[in-house]
C-alpha cells in the first residue's frame, strides 16, 4: 500500500522505485513466475487489489471485506474452488476445494496487530480466525489441512508462537 512508504522510510529505494506505477509490475512478474497454486499478501489496499487480480492471470482472488485500510488478499489458481470465506479485522480465512485430488485445505492469512505491547490481542486475533477455520470445518467446509501465514508482528519467542506451539 502507497502510504506504507513514507518518506525516508526506506533509504535504499529510490522516489521511482516506491510509485506504485513501477511497483506494480515487478510484483506482479514475482508472483507469477512463482507459479504458486496460493498466493498471500498483506498489506494492500482495495485500488491495488483491483489493480493486481485482472494482471494476475491465471488467478482468482480474494480481498478482505469492510477494511477502509490495507489489508490481506488471498489469490488462488481456478483449479481450486472457493468453499467458504471469513473476513476478520486482521484475518482473511478460506477453505479452497481442489476437485481434483478431492481434498479442502483451509488458509488463514494473518496481518496480526502491529503495537508491541498488544500481544494479548494478537493471540486474540488468531484464536477468533482458528475458531471460525474450526467451525466451517465441522459444518460446511470440511478440510484435512490448515495454512496459517502472513505477519503475525510477533517473535518465535512472543505470544502467538507460545499459542500455535502449547495452546
Amino acid at each position: 500500500a502507497d502510504k506504507c512508504f513514507a518518506d525516508g522510510e526506506y533509504p535504499l529505494a529510490t522516489a521511482h522505485d516506491i510509485l506504485w506505477s513501477n511497483r506494480c509490475p515487478r510484483i506482479v512478474a514475482e508472483l507469477l513466475a512463482s507459479t504458486a497454486d496460493v498466493i498471500l499478501l498483506q498489506e494492500v489496499d482495495a485500488a491495488a487489489f483491483n489493480e493486481l487480480l485482472p494482471k494476475l492471470t491465471g488467478y482468482d482472488g480474494l480481498h478482505q471485506k469492510g477494511n477502509t485500510h490495507p489489508c490481506n488478499a488471498t489469490f488462488w489458481k481456478p483449479r481450486l474452488s472457493l468453499v467458504w470465506a471469513q473476513h476478520r479485522s486482521r484475518t482473511l480465512s478460506t477453505v479452497l476445494h481442489d476437485g481434483q485430488a478431492k481434498a479442502s485445505v483451509a488458509i488463514v492469512n494473518c496481518h496480526l496487530e502491529g503495537c508491541p505491547s498488544a500481544s494479548l490481542k494478537r493471540v486474540q486475533q488468531l484464536q477468533s480466525a482458528l475458531e471460525g477455520v474450526r467451525h466451517a470445518g465441522s459444518l460446511q467446509a470440511p478440510h484435512a489441512s490448515l495454512v496459517l501465514a502472513g505477519d503475525f508482528n510477533s517473535t518465535a519467542e512472543g505470544a502467538v508462537a507460545a499459542y500455535l506451539s502449547f495452546g
